[in-house]
């Protein structure tokens, strides 16, 4: 039997939560399977009604520099603002048509966004960097044959990107391949 006094229960989700982070402003943020996000108090209470915007499962949420959150599902990708209100959605025909679906985002250090998608019917994939705003010009990097896993920015301004088909992916910050795949 366990002690109940050494945890705490934040009960508000009707499906599996797939991740939860802190904030800036010290709230968590919690998404799940059951389509939503929820803005959580350390003392146990939600201060908003759930954040609804997507159909699928909410796969994957990130604060960014600006205060937003930005969130994705399989089907798109949504921005709210701190106070849970909705504040625009990346549009993305693509995924909307169900041809990709998104793998994962991060916030670069000029603010853009990395965005891994993979189409699984057809075993291709792609990496984006788009404006936070989808106001201009997106770069498109494609070198991985199948799923991309994960990307990320070192710390000397270029991208490193890992797929299924067992390389690592080194980019310039313009998006050109820097060098061969790394295997």
């Amino acid at each position: 039997q366990h002690e109940n006094s050494h945890f705490d229960r934040l009960l508000g989700h009707t499906g599996g939560i797939n991740g939860a982070c802190e904030l800036r402003n010290g709230l968590i943020v919690s998404w799940s399977s059951d389509t939503t996000l929820r803005l959580w108090r350390h003392d146990k209470t939600y201060i908003s009604t759930p954040l609804r915007g997507h159909e699928l499962g909410v796969a994957g949420a990130l604060e960014l520099h600006d205060g937003r959150i930005a969130s994705w599902s399989n089907d798109s990708f949504r921005f709210w603002k701190p106070t849970g209100d909705a504040d625009g959605d990346l549009r993305m025909a693509e995924c909307e048509s169900g041809k990709y679906q998104i793998g994962g985002v991060r916030e670069l250090s000029n603010g853009k966004l990395l965005i891994w998608r993979n189409d699984f019917s057809a075993g291709e994939s792609e990496l984006q960097i788009r404006e936070p705003n989808d106001s201009g010009g997106r770069k498109k990097l494609k070198g991985h044959i199948g799923e991309i896993i994960g990307a990320r920015q070192l710390t000397d301004g270029r991208l490193l990107s890992w797929g299924r088909d067992k390389t690592l992916r080194l980019w310039r910050s313009c998006g050109q391949a820097d060098a061969s795949p790394l295997e």
